[in-house]
């Protein structure tokens, strides 16, 4: 009892000097922003705003040159004339909102203000900028200068030349087949330009309803229909040299839906035709258990480590999003080769063998030196550690940028772990991005930038390579940002703030970036969503995303007791696992692992498509972890059961219950859905939902052991890749695995992987024979073929069958007689002599080993070639 009451009091103590350890003075009021990692905040900027109150005072005494000369200053960047690397004096990477949802660039705002003044203030606005626009707007036109008319369009819309800005650009944009791009310029110059034409409304709506009935978009068409025939109810139009009513405009084939035309409906790859899936080859990680998840430990069982510290730390622990490593595939020497990150080393392995293709570091006891860290203490170091499923995703995953010379591998390395003070806003994980070329097989750089005010950059996932530069998801602090990065020598050009805090996570799981076009996607899973245009990384738009559905009860508060803590707190995640922005078409879907709702966005507005809660109650709860695809113009939400989903409606095909526990990511792809389950895979047909059977992952060899750890399941090019966290294995079905292949070389390859030599060698002999084979793959298609027939040979002899083997070496013997050259041919004949020699030896057939043996002995050299081949000289003498 006294030794419980030491504990308390010592405990007291500690919670007393908190303040002073963290720096806070006593009685000084801790902001409820340090507790759970910050509230959600947008850049910023006050000095921006005190110029827009003034502008806006000058229009409210109708000074309207005053206010539009401040207004314009603001747009064109030049307010403050200071210049600012992370860009919050730039009107167009400070953000603005009406509702506080969907932010968009403050120059909006001021184009926005601009076009609601008065007839007065709108003319002198014109009579000030429309001799520059028309300067511009001329050149511009001419040269058909993308770039200079979007610029345009942004800071000048409500100029007398904005609307044929606008018409113009959209024009550029549909006739390079950026459909979505067009209708978003169009129904800009419709809500935003002052005073469109009765002309100007019927062209455009007519070109919406056409461009939306070919993108199938029904609800549009119908929309910009009906706004034609109120601006001219008995009007026609031409279409096609056919006068045609407004009226019967949508019966005409041009205004006909068109849902086969829509981005991303066709996008597809191959599947399998059968399931029986064999092992090919088998990979496993230096680091058995990299999470230390094996290991039984009394200590720290409650899931919490104290440390002194501003505040506490929540992280989630390692059990959440166990699924398996990240894979990756680059054409490297004419073969694909699977890219992994084996803890801190780069690994290549050929896709269809297994075969060690590359390794950085070469040296194993280097690799080890950089695996090594040393962290404050014990417990932190198991609470803190680098190596996390939720993080793993993105930070052992790797990117690439291919040039005509080489392909270059972005990875990331070196981690360092926070250091045990400071808290959530003091602390913060450390890296450095590498950057290895696959030709040379060493690093080209790697960098560890540094900002000016001493902060370092932590890169959140490797980088996306986009037009002449690397675009990076990184933190700064607790602020995410993306990075431009020069990918010469890694240098970084530019820092774009995108919010700060927004989670309750010390580091919430990161995703990579996802692009199209230029148009740059960055879910943070901290609360936000955001698209940047590069390469200069102009904000198109940024979302607070809804993290729970109204239509659902609302999660319960947490209790106010249990929020004030100090220091490291395990949180088991039990919402969507991480998952990058999915593109289809226009649309894009977030499915943010902070959120209970399943999001569907135009991706180039940020306005809310279609939305799916993540859970549902009724007579039974329904919940989703995994969003699988996109698969032939659907997703599959994953949980406890499993539903289609269509991308473009948001409508519910099918769903069905799943009994079986599942054990990690599962797979959509060729109309199929793959769940790994314990008894191996679970496959569905993506159609109809009807389950297709359960099928066995077999070990790689008889009686070797069962896999059972989360995995995550890969498909490529006719390949099942089984990734877990200590390795992968490949599978392949035998009829896909040996279809279609590029050439004949590789067709003999692949029936040798699968132990088929038999065919394999026929196949060669038939292609050598019929002239089936390029002059350049000649000689390694004979070589091989030689080596098959040999062991082929040597095989069935061992199974008493001398005659086949026999005829087996004559056919091969043939093979050299007329497709061998050279030294090399009379070598490989006296190899096909000796193994003749040893299949007669296996028949007890003497007499004809003897003869072998004096025609042996009779070649050129023969007591070398003897030698050479295996064969001791005095052999002969021996069976004598």
């Amino acid at each position: 009892m006294g030794r419980f009451w030491g504990f308390l009091s010592i405990l007291l103590f500690l919670f007393s000097l908190s303040p002073f350890l963290s720096g806070q003075k006593p009685g000084e009021k801790k902001e409820e922003s340090d507790e759970n990692g910050g509230s959600l905040s947008v850049p910023e900027n006050p000095d921006l705003n005190r110029i827009l109150d003034k502008a806006m005072e000058f229009f409210s005494r109708e000074k309207w040159e005053e206010g539009i000369g401040d207004l314009q200053k603001v747009m064109e960047g030049k307010a403050l004339g200071v210049e600012d690397r992370f860009g919050r004096n730039d009107p167009f990477k400070v953000y603005y909102s009406d509702n506080e949802r969907l932010y968009f660039p403050l120059a909006r705002f001021c184009q926005n203000l601009l076009s609601s003044l008065p007839p007065e203030g709108l003319e002198t606005f014109r009579l000030l900028v429309d001799s520059k626009v028309e300067e511009r707007y001329a050149r511009a036109k001419e040269s058909l200068d993308e770039a200079e008319l979007r610029r345009l369009f942004e800071l000048y819309l409500p100029s007398s030349y904005g609307a044929s800005v606008g018409m113009l650009l959209a024009d550029l944009f549909e006739t390079q087949g950026r459909l979505g791009e067009s209708l978003l310029v169009r129904d800009r110059i419709l809500e935003n330009f002052p005073d469109p034409s009765r002309k100007i409304q019927v062209r455009i709506h007519l070109r919406q309803a056409h461009i939306s009935a070919l993108l199938g978009n029904e609800e549009a068409r119908n929309r910009h229909l009906q706004a034609l025939l109120r601006l001219d109810p008995g009007g026609s139009v031409r279409v096609h040299g056919e006068l045609v009513p407004l009226s019967k405009l949508g019966e005409h084939e041009a205004f006909a839906l068109r849902e086969d035309l829509r981005e991303g409906r066709s996008e597809e790859v191959r599947g399998f035709s059968a399931f029986d899936f064999i092992p090919l080859w088998e990979f496993r990680c230096e680091v058995k258990d990299p999470y230390g998840l094996g290991k039984v430990s009394t200590r720290n069982s409650s899931g919490t480590v104290f440390f002194s510290g501003r505040g506490g730390i929540k992280v989630p622990d390692n059990k959440s999003y166990r699924a398996g490593l990240p894979l990756g595939f680059v054409r490297f020497h004419g073969r694909w080769t699977l890219l992994i990150k084996d803890h801190l080393r780069l690994v290549g392995l050929d896709e269809e063998t297994g075969k060690l293709v590359f390794s950085w570091p070469k040296d194993p006891s280097e690799w080890k030196r950089r695996s090594r860290f040393r962290p404050v203490n014990r417990m932190m170091q198991q609470s803190l550690s680098y190596r996390n499923p939720a993080k793993d995703f993105a930070q052992q995953s790797v990117s690439l940028r291919a040039t005509p010379n080489t392909t270059y591998v972005y990875f990331l390395g070196d981690f360092r772990k926070p250091l045990g003070r400071g808290g959530m806003e003091g602390s913060q994980y450390r890296n450095s991005l590498i950057c290895f070329d696959t030709e040379k097989q060493e690093p080209l750089w790697k960098v560890r930038p540094k900002l000016k005010d001493g902060r370092r950059l932590f890169f959140l996932a490797p980088p996306l390579s986009l037009g002449s530069w690397l675009f990076a998801p990184v933190q700064v602090g607790r602020e995410y940002s993306i990075a431009k990065l020069d990918p010469k020598d890694g240098e970084v050009l530019q820092v774009v703030p995108i919010h700060s805090g927004g989670s309750e996570l010390f580091l919430p799981p990161p995703v990579p970036l996802r692009a199209k076009g230029n148009i740059l996607y960055f879910l943070t899973n901290s609360g936000g969503v955001a698209a940047l245009r590069a390469p200069d990384l102009e904000l198109l738009w940024f979302r607070r995303y809804e993290t729970w559905d109204p239509v659902q009860p609302p999660p319960k508060a947490a209790n106010p007791r249990r929020r004030s803590f100090y220091g490291v707190q395990k949180i088991r995640q039990r919402k969507f696992f991480p998952y990058p922005p999915i593109l289809f078409g226009d649309l894009l879907l977030i499915a943010p692992t902070d959120s209970d709702v399943l999001l569907c966005l135009n991706r180039f507005s940020g306005k809310v498509e279609w939305k799916l809660p993540r859970f549902e109650r009724g007579p039974r709860v329904v919940t989703f972890r995994q969003v699988l695809g996109p698969s032939e113009g659907r997703i599959y939400l994953v949980g406890t059961m499993l539903q289609a989903v269509d991308i473009l409606t948001g409508k519910r095909l099918f769903e069905v219950s799943l009994t079986d526990t599942l054990l990690g990511r599962g797979l959509a792809l060729g109309g199929h859905v793959f769940l790994p389950v314990a008894e191996g895979i679970q496959v569905f047909d993506g159609k109809t939902g009807r389950q297709l059977g359960t099928f066995p992952l077999p070990p790689l060899e008889k009686g070797g052991e069962e896999r059972n750890l989360p995995m995550s399941l890969w498909g490529r090019d006719g390949l099942l890749f089984a990734s877990d966290e200590a390795g992968v294995v490949a599978y392949a079905v035998p009829e896909d695995f040996l279809g279609s292949v590029p050439s004949v070389l590789e067709a003999i390859q692949r029936r040798l992987l699968l132990e088929k030599k038999e065919e394999a060698f026929i196949l060669g002999e038939k292609a050598l024979l019929g002239g089936e084979v390029p002059r350049e793959e000649r000689e390694a298609v004979l070589d091989v073929s030689r080596r098959i027939g040999r062991e082929f040979a040597l095989d069935l002899a061992a199974r008493g069958e001398v005659d086949k083997a026999l005829e087996q070496l004559r056919r091969t013997k043939v093979l050299l007689q007329k497709f061998g050259k050279g030294a090399l041919r009379n070598k490989y004949l006296a190899d096909l002599l000796l193994a003749r020699i040893e299949v007669l030896e296996k028949a007890g057939r003497s007499n004809e080993v003897r003869q072998l043996l004096e025609i042996l002995d009779s070649l050129p050299s023969s007591t070398q070639k003897r030698s050479a081949l295996g064969r001791p000289t005095r052999e002969k003498e021996a069976r004598k």
